[in-house]
């Protein structure tokens, strides 16, 4: 693959985005899960959700006002996804990996129907993935960058910040894994904590802002017990399942109330918490919701192996290569004509806005059956697992870091290892969705054990700057091997 001489990463860019048109016409408007019809309603009733991600719904909301479809939604993180895969591409470019391995990956990544699935995904999870990217690329082009220019003059910088307002305002666990990949960065390259800190700073306060002040102010309702509570509800309930002699008599009363001992006991899996909190549960405990918490902390002091073994087990899509037990739940690959039976409860504006209407009926059959293709449990190991990539790309790094003798490399991975973490501590259920950013940032930095040198810039320094136009056309560094600069230990 040879890049253009003029802009070869705008180039790159367009074709991305093209192959990912291509397949949301095949799906046209959106994709739709339950959720996205849940929340449809609601902000087109005036029952915003403090649950989901305001921001998006503020989108989402705009979007039909204007056009009377999601389309324009869709359209902008479609858009979004293909600039911030091409960033990150660049990025692992200029450590040194071949630009014809990057652009490949890139566009590789962009034709994957898995991407074309979930891009054309009505969700905050969708743009939550695109901040997670862009505070990849910022990283490695922190990483790159190694000249003494100020840090809140780079570019990087302002693709750290932008990613980490992202993160925040479309998923309620960004600020944690923001801290956690801050963390992870402080460990391989303590040069780069300011960037990683003011991100997370700014990411916070916008979260902060939003989630407490302009949403309330908005009307906003509050989320249920479920969304912060519903794994330790879970690990309640399979602890009861195995051993319901751990449990004193007031302690079952307390349990009673939310919902008959039979339910938990029955209802609970460590594979997931949502089986349990579903139906009239979560009405039930939110009276409660207070003394179930210190009943689950009550628990982990006293059996503590326990709760982390439910814990352990209900995160599996973080860490294991195979789904266990049941399928991996995947993001809605069809959407069925009755909006998962809301259909009714709906405006017809709203109906007309979601329904699906792909412009060419072959090719939504064809796009559907390719979907529904990638389903197979054999394949889903590769083609689903967010844990996969993470593996290959921990490789790639590792690779790359000791070939160039640059431990800072290591830095590479604090959002795939941020991921892992945070779904491996508080997750509900076996989603793929929570793993994506983990298969599309894995896949993209596989160039990286291709690394055989440092590149130079034309003036002789290591790292930064862009390389010259030829290098871009045959992925080749002109320039030797150099040793490391002292700004990035």
């Amino acid at each position: 693959m040879s890049l253009p001489r003029r802009h070869p990463w705008l180039v790159v860019a367009c074709i991305g985005e093209l192959l990912l048109l291509v397949w949301w016409l095949g799906v046209f408007p959106a994709l739709l899960s339950p959720d996205s019809v849940a929340y449809t309603y609601g902000i087109t009733h005036g029952n915003w959700y403090l649950g989901g991600s305001v921001t998006y719904d503020a989108l989402e909301w705009l979007s039909l006002a204007v056009t009377g479809s999601v389309a324009p939604l869709i359209l902008l993180q479609l858009s979004a996804f293909a600039a911030a895969v091409t960033l990150v591409a660049r990025a692992v470019h200029r450590l040194g990996a071949p630009a014809r391995l990057t652009a490949a990956a890139a566009c590789i990544t962009c034709a994957l129907p898995m991407t074309g699935a979930f891009v054309a995904y009505l969700s905050k999870d969708m743009l939550f993935v695109v901040g997670q990217l862009l505070c990849a690329a910022g990283l490695l082009e922190r990483i790159a960058d190694q000249e003494q220019t100020p840090w809140w003059r780079q570019r990087s910088t302002l693709l750290l910040a932008g990613g980490a307002v992202t993160m925040t305002l479309c998923r309620q666990n960004g600020v944690e894994m923001l801290v956690l990949a801050t963390v992870v960065v402080l460990l391989f390259a303590r040069a780069l904590w300011r960037p990683m800190v003011i991100a997370t700073a700014v990411g916070t306060a916008m979260w902060a802002l939003v989630t407490f002040a302009v949403a309330p102010a908005a009307g906003a309702v509050p989320a249920d017990s479920s969304l912060m509570l519903g794994p330790a509800y879970g690990d309640i309930g399979v602890l009861y399942r195995h051993d319901p002699q751990l449990f004193t008599a007031s302690e079952k009363a307390l349990m009673a109330q939310v919902a008959p001992l039979s339910w938990w006991r029955d209802r609970s899996t460590c594979y997931a918490s949502d089986p349990l909190t579903g139906e009239d549960f979560v009405l039930n405990a939110h009276p409660v919701a207070g003394r179930l918490e210190r009943l689950w902390v009550s628990l982990l002091e006293r059996a503590p192996s326990r709760v982390i073994a439910a814990r352990w087990c209900r995160g599996a899509i973080a860490w294991s290569v195979w789904p266990v037990q049941s399928h991996t739940i995947l993001p809605p690959l069809v959407t069925p004509t009755n909006l998962y039976h809301e259909r009714a409860a709906l405006s017809s504006a709203s109906v007309e806005a979601l329904v699906p209407a792909a412009p060419a009926p072959w090719w939504h059959s064809a796009v559907t059956a390719i979907f529904k293709g990638t389903t197979a449990r054999s394949a889903q190991f590769i083609l689903w697992r967010g844990a996969t990539w993470c593996y290959l790309a921990y490789i790639a790094i590792a690779f790359a870091a000791v070939r160039l003798r640059r431990p800072v490399l290591g830095a590479a991975a604090a959002f795939l290892l941020a991921n892992q973490l945070v779904v491996l501590v508080d997750n509900p259920n076996q989603l793929a969705r929570y793993m994506l950013g983990c298969l599309f940032l894995g896949a993209l930095l596989l160039p990286l054990a291709a690394i055989r040198r440092i590149p130079t810039n034309t003036s002789g320094r290591v790292g930064g700057v862009v390389l010259a136009e030829v290098d871009l056309l045959d992925g080749h560094d002109r320039a030797g091997e150099a040793p490391d600069p002292a700004g990035v230990q």
